[in-house]
């Protein structure tokens, strides 16, 4: 496939392969949890002859490769489906809300709830990344 400046590009990786991890935070505690999507595709339009690159190259990507969606200037979430989100790590709370239970009302909150479980808890958002990996399937719209 040939890309061009300016047209716009679906992108999807094939399946359970696309991956979001995040950081939560609220004050000094912070809840790392990544979240695996069944599927999903994000609308890219090349900008520069180095985006067209980094297209060519993730047109030919194998199923050890990994390709960051947002590396462009113009990205666009369409859709993703079916994710299943984990606590990775959580930081900053003290020996005491570990032995009272705190840390795993977050563990137990964020299984039954997902993100709404910090969001409602007042924490937000400070890091993101998203990666698909493995093969991708690119589509000119």
């Amino acid at each position: 496939m040939s890309f061009e400046i300016g047209k716009i590009y679906a992108v999807s990786p094939s399946k359970y392969n696309y991956q979001e991890k995040e950081t939560w935070v609220n004050g000094d505690k912070r809840v790392e949890l990544t979240t695996v999507w069944k599927s999903g595709s994000v609308n890219i339009t090349p900008q520069n002859q180095d985006e067209i690159l980094k297209l060519e190259v993730a047109s030919n990507q194998e199923d050890d490769g990994s390709f960051d969606p947002y590396d462009f200037e113009y990205a666009e979430f369409q859709a993703s489906f079916d994710g299943s989100t984990e606590v990775d790590d959580v930081r900053g709370f003290s020996e005491e809300e570990e032995l009272d239970g705190t840390i795993d009302e977050v563990w137990d909150g964020v299984d039954e709830q997902g993100e709404a479980y910090l969001d409602d808890s007042g924490y937000h958002v400070e890091e993101s990344e998203t990666s698909f990996y493995g093969e991708l399937t690119i589509e000119e719209i």
